[in-house]
């Protein structure tokens, strides 16, 4: 039969504390584009008559197309611009 031992019995734990670590929630979220295309169309999402694509597969397709920092404290959020 197993024997209780109150929790005040027990020896202490030696611990040792070797780093810390600081963990700060991100205040952005990630969006990647797979594809960006303009229309004639009424339809936002019609692919059909002329299409010009401006990315594909999440890759610039079009020479017009050009990335800029959102903001100076940014290093890698970009935004889509197109060069007229």
């Amino acid at each position: 039969m197993p024997r209780f031992i109150p929790q005040k019995s027990q020896p202490d734990v030696p611990s040792l504390t070797l780093f810390q670590v600081y963990v700060e929630p991100a205040d952005f979220f990630l969006l990647r584009v797979g594809g960006c295309w303009a229309t004639q169309s009424p339809q936002p999402n019609s692919t059909e008559g002329h299409v010009h694509t401006l990315l594909r597969h999440g890759c610039v397709d079009d020479k017009t197309v050009s990335f800029f920092k959102v903001s100076a404290e940014q290093t890698v959020s970009r935004s889509v611009r197109e060069k007229w």
